[in-house]
């Protein structure tokens, strides 16, 4: 199939399932009030508790939803060609994987900013805790390996990467700083910051 067509098919079934699908459940399910204030407004002490710019949890999101593609992508299209890659990508992130991501943030939210271990120690049992803990602690070192093993591998056969990840890490800096220091535009942030990816790659 042709990249364009697959790059077209997957704006369309996000425009309408996130225009009608994650309307419906933020209206009818999670039930959000806009006039609520937030863990970030009520206990803002510029460390742990800030507001921060609607454009910045964006790129949050679309980091998370985003961060196991490069795992379980390649591995379906290798078994199972690139149909069920495909589906699992489009549906996957639409069905499972922001609502997932949205509602967890929402339970934050509305339990004072508590992370996982502590909404599991409240909602559950201590036990859950450790259970939930363990598991993510685990989980974290196959990631780190996973992707370390593409970061060698990278680092071996293409010696000019690791410049590249030098500049990508000063745009990261650059961005920090236009962002929280400097109080420029994000628009503005961003062009600097795909400049400096764009001449490090």
């Amino acid at each position: 199939m042709n990249a364009v067509l697959v790059l077209v098919l997957g704006f369309i079934v996000f425009f309408i399932g996130y225009r009608w699908y994650a309307g419906y459940i933020d209206a009818h399910i999670v039930k959000a009030d806009r006039k609520r204030a937030t863990p970030a407004k009520m206990y803002m002490d510029g460390v742990e508790f800030m507001p921060t710019s609607k454009n910045v949890l964006f790129g949050y999101q679309f980091k998370s939803i985003a961060g196991a593609a490069p795992i379980i992508g390649p591995i379906i299209a290798i078994q199972w060609g690139w149909l069920p890659a495909l589906i699992w990508i489009l549906g996957g992130a639409l069905f499972i994987g922001w609502v997932q991501d949205y509602s967890s943030a929402m339970m934050a939210v509305r339990n004072e900013g508590a992370s996982f271990g502590g909404l599991s120690h409240k909602l559950i049992s201590p036990r859950a805790r450790i259970i939930l803990l363990s598991f993510v602690y685990f989980y974290l070192l196959l990631i780190a390996g996973a992707f370390g093993n593409v970061v060698v591998s990278t680092a071996i056969s293409l010696k000019a990467a690791p410049m590249a990840w030098l500049f990508l890490t000063l745009g990261g800096v650059v961005a920090g700083q236009m962002i929280y220091r400097w109080k420029k535009d994000i628009l503005l942030t961003t062009a600097v910051c795909v400049i400096i990816a764009l001449v490090g790659i």
